[in-house]
């Protein structure tokens, strides 16, 4: 390997020693494509795997789309795995939180009817709330259109002051 393909290589992240130990070692494509990713060699399961891909798609086991669908295979059963663990902890999670509510029920005594005529409780003085803010808008309304129609409309007998102050 000349100096120029170990530059590019170390410019790309990658190992020049595992690189030239590859190549002097005659991997196929796979092999060394699995120990520069996994950092092992495949296992038994596992070029079996990729010898039946290469004969049921009647190609050698370097064939690029080979790899790739070995490939693909592994990262779907990680997947799976990953998601078998996140079902595992929700499951956890889930009993672990109806134990929580049941201790918790226990310790402090409340019961859920007590939980909802708490919820209730609260909507009903937040709709008292709104209630009242929105009489308080209407009747403060009502007044400044009083008081400017008074203003514009003098009433009869009043002195005829024209000191008018407008707010």
């Amino acid at each position: 390997m000349n100096p120029f393909e170990k530059l590019m290589l170390q410019a790309q992240g990658r190992d020049v020693d595992l690189e030239e130990r590859l190549k002097r070692e005659q991997a196929t494509n796979v092999e060394r494509l699995f120990r520069i990713v996994y950092g092992r060699d495949l296992n038994a399961f596992e070029r079996r795997k990729v010898e039946s891909l290469a004969s049921a798609l009647n190609t050698t086991v370097d064939d690029d789309y080979v790899i790739h669908l070995f490939l693909s295979s592994l990262q779907g059963q990680a997947v799976i795995h990953v998601l078998n663990k996140i079902n595992e902890t929700h499951k956890a999670i889930v009993e672990s939180g109806e134990s929580l509510r049941k201790i918790a029920a226990e310790k402090v005594g409340i019961s859920p009817w007590m939980s909802w005529a708490s919820v209730v409780m609260i909507a009903a003085s937040l709709l008292g709330s709104i209630w009242i803010a929105g009489t308080i808008n209407r009747l403060s309304h009502q007044l400044d259109m009083s008081s400017a129609s008074s203003m514009v409309h003098p009433q009869a007998g009043s002195s005829g002051n024209s000191d008018v102050r407008w707010r």
